[in-house]
């Protein structure tokens, strides 16, 4: 029902079941495809096996089960010679994508059995709103069309899309660089552009930057960022925003309480989110036991911790019950049961996790392959920055364009704050003119209360100018002693013999250029530094993969 598109982050929680068989790379924007295990609508469950096999239960009114000798299944059963790498449940549909990209639809009272859709042969991510299927192709192309019918549509202006979720009827698209674009019903502010007027095309969130993942409800909206933190906006009605109030908010709020989330899921009224120590959290609406909470409340406005009994590696919500796959492939449901869509057997909602399946598919984590244009020398490396989540989403593709001023603050302003775990705290008022209202303005100031960056005057800043390799020596090697906390003496002005152009660097850089150098950061190429060349954005992740490497920073 409500999709949710975990990104690269997750694939740090090492899920043991492998998928069926190897997913191949798609087209042109290298993306790969996303795997949704298990997926809840308003009143029937889909499952994945690890062979493939789809198992269906709940509800079958709309044909939404593909099963045609029932009108309800009280426990899963198996779609015959069918098989998939992901399923989306709709309202009272159901949607499916094989490892080929093909996209199959049933239900919404017209078709009994998977019906393949034509137009579509390169899908990589499915989702399911109340009436409309979403897909994400392997271009980075986004496609919608009603599910009773119709024929796939490219929704306008998104490219370069990394993730999608569909919500009861609005939608949102996460780009490579950690941007949302949203579009359709906003009523209750989901869409979070600070209005209620709906959207037929999409629209940036604007100022919400670096996130990893995004999950729509019936209603309202999550999305985690780059540093775990968990933000939502929408209907607040039963406290699914999870900011400790029940007033709706038009944009972006941090839900409280809960820190290092690698993914989330809303429902139709409540929210799921899970850390990285694999502790899962719910809030909002629970009259059916969909919180899984102590004490089976009616609704909470801040997340409670889940009486989970195993550990969870997955996890998503239906319009109202939940589901999670631990670690040894096991599928645990619970919440509301009216019309079977635990899968329990027994018509009677459920306030904690009862296991169903053993052999649940856990998804694959990895849903972009964001190396693609990258130059050879530096994928290794930049695989390895990836696999340590220190990697942020803003500065991925376009790796050979040269990364700005603003990016290398935002970089390591961001860095310092993650491996400190702390928050630098912005001065009063921001002394560069022409970085007020920039898109970067907050991390530029935490750079400048760091005193890794400098203006090229004391009121400007030039964000958007590209960063010469002698300036990132300098801001790398003061990044180090303020995330250290220790005092280094920058004061060796001597000879670098190790660059034939030593003479060209400049006299204030060559103490940042020796220890970058010595402390294998930077190191030039064919004896020579470059000091007033650009650096580029694949340079400046490999020059940050060092650094971490060399003081242990990213364990």
């Amino acid at each position: 029902m409500k999709i949710r598109k975990f990104i690269v982050w997750l694939i740090t929680l090492t899920l043991l079941i492998s998928l069926i068989g190897p997913i191949s790379n798609a087209s042109a924007a290298d993306i790969r495809q996303q795997t949704n295990p298990v997926s809840g609508g308003m009143s029937h469950t889909l499952a994945l096996k690890k062979d493939g096999t789809i198992l269906a239960w709940g509800s079958n009114s709309e044909y939404q089960l593909g099963l045609s000798s029932v009108t309800e299944a009280p426990t899963p059963k198996q779609i015959e010679g069918f098989t998939a790498v992901s399923v989306a449940a709709g309202y009272t549909f159901s949607v499916a994508m094989q490892q080929s990209g093909l996209v199959y639809v049933w239900g919404y009272g017209k078709e009994q059995y998977p019906r393949l859709v034509h137009g579509i042969s390169d899908a990589v991510a499915i989702a399911a709103s109340d009436d409309d299927v979403l897909v994400l192709c392997g271009d980075g192309t986004v496609w919608q069309w009603p599910a009773d019918g119709g024929t796939p549509a490219r929704v306008a202006g998104l490219n370069s899309i990394a993730s999608i979720a569909a919500g009861g009827a609005h939608f949102l698209a996460l780009t490579y660089s950690g941007e949302i674009w949203a579009w359709g019903s906003n009523t209750f502010g989901q869409l979070g552009i600070g209005t209620t007027i709906s959207q037929p095309a999409p629209v940036k969130i604007d100022g919400f930057i670096g996130i990893n993942a995004i999950s729509a409800g019936f209603s309202h909206s999550l999305a985690i960022n780059e540093k775990g933190r968990v933000f939502a906006w929408g209907n607040n009605s039963q406290g699914e925003l999870g900011n400790g109030t029940t007033e709706n908010s038009l944009s972006p709020v941090e839900v409280k309480q809960l820190t290092n989330a690698v993914q989330i899921s809303a429902g139709s009224a409540f929210s799921m989110a899970l850390t990285s120590d694999n502790r899962l959290y719910t809030w909002g609406y629970g009259e059916y036991g969909q919180l899984a909470q102590s004490g089976n409340k009616l609704s909470v406005n801040l997340p409670g911790v889940v009486n989970a009994v195993s550990r969870p590696v997955y996890i998503d919500c239906g319009m109202s019950h939940g589901f999670y796959i631990d670690t040894s492939g096991a599928a645990y449901f619970w919440g509301r049961n009216n019309n079977n869509q635990l899968g329990t057997g027994l018509a009677s909602n459920e306030n904690l996790p009862k296991r169903i399946l053993t052999d649940a598919l856990n998804s694959q984590a990895y849903t972009t392959d964001t190396f693609g244009g990258a130059s050879p020398w530096a994928i290794d490396e930049l695989s390895k920055l990836y696999d340590m989540n220190m990697a942020p989403r803003l500065l991925w593709s376009n790796y050979k364009s040269n990364i700005t001023r603003a990016e290398l603050a935002y970089l390591l302003a961001t860095l310092h704050e993650q491996i400190l775990r702390t928050t630098v705290k912005l001065n009063d008022k921001n002394n560069f003119r022409d970085t007020i209202g920039h898109l970067l303005e907050d991390p530029i100031r935490k750079a400048n209360v760091l005193d890794i960056i400098n203006g090229i005057s004391a009121t400007q800043f030039s964000p958007d100018t590209s960063t010469t390799r002698e300036q990132a020596a300098k801001m790398i090697s003061v990044f180090v002693e303020k995330t250290k906390k220790t005092d280094m003496e920058f004061d060796y002005f001597g000879p670098l013999p190790y660059y034939r152009d030593e003479n060209i660097i400049g006299t204030w850089a060559i103490p940042f250029v020796a220890y970058a150098y010595e402390n294998n950061i930077m190191k030039g190429s064919n004896n020579q530094f470059n000091p007033r060349g650009q650096l580029t954005r694949e340079e400046a992740l490999v020059m940050i993969y060092r650094t971490l490497l060399q003081f242990g920073w990213g364990k």
